[in-house]
């Protein structure tokens, strides 16, 4: 139900969505990306997911994250500056809308195809919950991880659930600001 074409359309906006989700929120250096293929990521503990719906298809996106020190350091220093509420909300905001932002990417490399296509909120689920995504029957799972300098690790993935056949190609632009609020 997912053409090759297609297949390489949605590989080449998980890529491009993730890069540039990342770019947003440097601390400094350069990430390094590593394609997992269609592997669940359940070595990190935690997942950001939400719903890309359309006529033709759902997909699930997913960002993937500790609770770590290293983790915690990293989204303290992204967010310098903001308010003192509770950390524990500050952490799992951050990665809601990273989650956020990965999603405005890959729905930007796919508006001009499916230009009904909308997302749902964030939600945050355990590892345990990942290993059930084989009841979403998707048909096409990519996965991305991200390596920081310092190490640290988060993972992206699509998850491709067809409601029709799905046969595309697309040309992946500059999406630099594909996250951001516009405002009219």
């Amino acid at each position: 139900m997912i053409s090759s074409r297609a297949q390489a359309a949605f590989h080449g906006g998980l890529e491009q969505a993730a890069s540039a989700t990342l770019s947003e929120y440097s601390t400094g250096g350069s990430w390094s990306m590593e394609a997992v293929g269609d592997d669940l990521i359940t070595d990190l503990h935690k997942c950001m997911i939400l719903c890309l719906c359309s006529v033709k298809m759902r997909i699930f996106v997913t960002v993937h994250f500790t609770g770590n020190l290293d983790t915690k350091q990293f989204v303290a220093d992204v967010v310098k500056g903001a308010d003192q509420k509770d950390q524990t909300e500050l952490f799992y905001d951050f990665f809601r809308e990273l989650c956020n932002v990965y999603a405005g990417h890959l729905k930007r490399s796919l508006s001009d195809e499916f230009p009904e296509i909308a997302f749902s909120t964030p939600d945050c689920i355990d590892r345990e919950s990942v290993q059930h995504f084989g009841h979403l029957n998707y048909k096409l799972g990519l996965s991305q991880r991200a390596t920081a300098p310092s190490g640290l690790k988060l993972g992206f993935g699509i998850y491709v659930c067809p409601i029709a056949e799905i046969d595309f190609s697309i040309t992946m632009a500059d999406n630099s600001d594909a996250g951001e609020l516009e405002l009219f």
